[in-house]
């Protein structure tokens, strides 16, 4: 059983983000709970400062999300565009309110992530709806695409596969592109709740996995899957995104990549800090516990960031050029021509 740290211990330990230790020190097992982190940081001013400091920031992201849902629920617009908007524009204040809960109770951090990896999922399943939208609807932008094809070697994963072939744009072939987003999100789900029973269940140590044990590949599955999912809606993007330039479509499509970079090649590279002894642990904060409040941190402050560059365009007003199909309508044709956000 693993001994509660003494006062004298406590204060001679170094801040969170010292990565040296001393070699008298005898590193934690286990993940604190909320009490040693809040001993923690009373015993340090610059923990005091930092942790309150972001504490606020992940507020400000949600009282931004709540003031700018007002506002969509207000503003006549079609409905499918308004719940795409309500949902992807609380994406930063999600994930940074997930971050902050682990940050201040680090084991509640399986439930936090797995939350904020399913609804970043959402977000990119209506990131495709909220494009057709632009458009039009699906039948508006076959007729503004007939006769064309889009490529399929772009990025995340197949960028530099240029011997795949081109696709017809067809209603057949944008079903194809919502299934294959929406199944694969779907089965990187199923394995996400798997690989945190696992964790749950110490079948899985997160710190201690190497290639040949299948918790690396469980671990793995997910951060593989997203990439997956996002190549559709590269596709997709990659063919609209000149008729879509009025729409800021690029600043919303790099928030969207910057959202995905964060959560997994940021999350990976303080996972391999820690494999590799960049991250030293001590007598409260294992190395893999102090890995993750590191990149908590830098979380919570790049996604207060993405809350304000995401207020600022999908807030932007231009002239409105696109409508829906007529089935989903819910504004005259007189308010189509004016000033509205998208």
């Amino acid at each position: 059983m693993t001994t509660q740290p003494t006062q004298t211990n406590m204060s001679n330990s170094s801040s969170i983000g010292n990565g040296s230790t001393a070699n008298n020190i005898t590193c934690a097992q286990e993940s604190p709970n909320s009490t040693a982190i809040f001993a923690l940081v009373k015993g340090h001013t610059i923990n005091i400062f930092m942790f309150i400091i972001l504490s606020v920031m992940a507020l400000f992201c949600v009282l931004i999300y709540i003031e700018r849902s007002l506002y969509f629920t207000r503003k006549p617009m079609n409905r499918s565009l308004r719940v795409a908007k309500l949902v992807i524009t609380g994406c930063p204040a999600v994930i940074a309110s997930g971050a902050t809960i682990a940050m201040w109770v680090p084991r509640a951090t399986v439930f936090t992530e797995f939350l904020s990896s399913v609804y970043f999922g959402v977000c990119i399943y209506l990131f495709v709806e909220l494009t057709i939208v632009y458009m039009g609807g699906t039948s508006s932008m076959l007729s503004k695409l007939e006769n064309e094809s889009f490529r399929t070697s772009t990025g995340p994963c197949c960028c530099c596969c240029l011997c795949l072939p081109t696709v017809e744009f067809n209603r057949i072939n944008i079903r194809i592109l919502r299934q294959i987003v929406m199944y694969i999100l779907c089965v990187r789900l199923i394995i996400l709740f798997i690989g945190n029973v696992f964790v749950i269940d110490g079948l899985i140590i997160p710190g201690k996995l190497n290639v040949a044990s299948l918790g690396s590949w469980v671990m793995m599955m997910p951060s593989l899957l997203t990439l997956f999912a996002v190549w559709p809606v590269s596709m997709l993007y990659s063919h609209v995104r000149v008729q879509l330039a009025h729409t800021h479509i690029l600043p919303k499509f790099i928030i969207n990549q910057a959202v995905l970079i964060i959560t997994t090649l940021q999350s990976s590279c303080f996972n391999f800090a820690v494999l590799f002894g960049g991250i030293k642990c001590d007598e409260i904060l294992p190395a893999r516990n102090k890995g993750l409040i590191l990149h908590q941190h830098l979380m919570i402050l790049e996604m207060f960031m993405l809350a304000l560059v995401t207020r600022f365009y999908y807030s932007k007003a231009i002239s409105e050029t696109t409508t829906e199909d007529d089935a989903c309508k819910v504004i005259t044709p007189s308010q189509q021509m004016e000033k509205m956000d998208v």
